[in-house]
């Protein structure tokens, strides 16, 4: 399967960015967002949906485009409540808790079902942040083998993180 395009997903606070500028940095391939990075089964009401295909066969939410390589982090519960809380995030605009509360192990759990649900996709490429902190050059050679996508420079070059 070629994969004409890239999406970086994860919850907030899990290194989405900088996964996002490791592989625009690394390889000559395009982003296409299908939803937003941060979203979950329980983010975004359909009235509010800004992408195409949020919504797809039978319903499913986050439907993943098959033309598209998902890399996906995540990081521990506590871990994530801990990163949450020590920089303000759009955590509650982006999770409808002005419409309904929900909690974050609600969002959390939601995310994490999701995940679960799709870690067999051939198009979905995850790695715990930690993990992805230790060993991003093996996982960067890992999808480069799956996705055949041409690398920019002969080795691969890391890029700055923000904490």
């Amino acid at each position: 399967m070629v994969f004409e395009n890239y999406h970086v997903i994860g919850l907030q606070r899990t290194g989405t960015n900088w996964l996002h500028a490791l592989i625009k940095e690394n390889f000559a391939v395009k982003r296409k967002q299908t939803f937003w990075k941060h979203l979950t089964p329980l983010g975004q009401a359909e009235e509010d949906k800004d992408y195409g295909n949020l919504y797809g066969p039978a319903g499913s939410d986050l439907f993943l485009d098959p033309k598209v390589f998902y890399v996906v982090t995540d990081k521990e519960f506590g871990k994530w409540i801990k990163s949450l809380k020590k920089r303000r995030v759009d955590f509650w605009v982006s999770h409808n808790f002005y419409k309904e509360e929900k909690t974050y192990e609600e969002v959390y759990d939601s995310w994490q079902d999701w995940k679960e649900k799709n870690l067999e996709q051939k198009n979905f490429f995850y790695k715990p942040y930690e993990e992805w902190n230790k060993n991003w050059k093996m996982y960067l050679n890992e999808i480069q083998k799956i996705t055949k996508w041409k690398r920019k420079h002969s080795e691969f070059v890391g890029v700055y993180r923000r904490f």
